[in-house]
């Protein structure tokens, strides 16, 4: 894959996050229970992907690699167990996928930092793409969360503008503007760690 075909993977992977952000807690109990099954299919399509890649991963930062590599087998084993039935299973499962995701996106910055060339370039793919997934998880626990209502509300407000405007930046980027991209993936992953850090 070329340079600016994982831009654009990438982008197009926060953009979702964006668009679930603003969307996805319109949703009832039963509708978000539903959202949630199809989301962590999703989640497991994204680890088939990226097992090949996570594979042949150079040892360019090997503690952070093999740390990487780690967290991805506990994503994989994580969203490959039996599937929650009840409101209270899916809640407990959201909650440790939340974690899972976490870790992983921790390592994959961590590798992305002191990594090299290509394994530096996947790590950054990978970790803004993890923030697209978590988004999507973590707003569909709100959804099943009726306490947390009020807070969603409150949040949205602050930040309804912010996600307008990466809506917009998202949409209008290419790979010629690098400084816009880097300046929109900073934004998107302080928006997106500000709405993890919420709940």
């Amino acid at each position: 894959m070329n340079l600016k075909e994982e831009f654009n993977k990438t982008v197009n992977s926060v953009k979702q996050g964006l668009d679930q952000l603003s969307l996805q807690l319109t949703l009832g109990k039963k509708e978000a229970m539903e959202e949630y099954q199809k989301q962590k299919k999703n989640i497991q399509q994204w680890v088939q992907e990226k097992q090949p890649m996570i594979d042949e991963l150079k040892e360019e930062a090997n503690e952070e690699v093999q740390e990487l590599k780690t967290k991805f087998n506990e994503l994989k084993s994580r969203v490959n167990k039996k599937a929650a039935q009840t409101e209270e299973e899916i809640k407990k499962d959201q909650q440790e996928l939340s974690a899972t995701l976490d870790e992983l996106q921790d390592e994959a910055d961590k590798l992305e930092n002191k990594a090299e060339s290509s394994t530096k370039s996947f790590a950054a793919n990978m970790s803004s793409q993890l923030d697209g997934l978590q988004t999507k998880v973590r707003s569909l626990s709100v959804a099943l969360r009726d306490e947390a209502k009020e807070e969603w509300k409150e949040f949205q407000e602050d930040n309804k503008e912010n996600i307008e405007n990466l809506k917009t930046k998202a949409g209008e980027f290419t790979e010629e503007a690098k400084e816009e991209w880097d300046e929109f993936k900073a934004e998107a992953k302080a928006l997106f760690k500000k709405f993890r850090s919420k709940f």
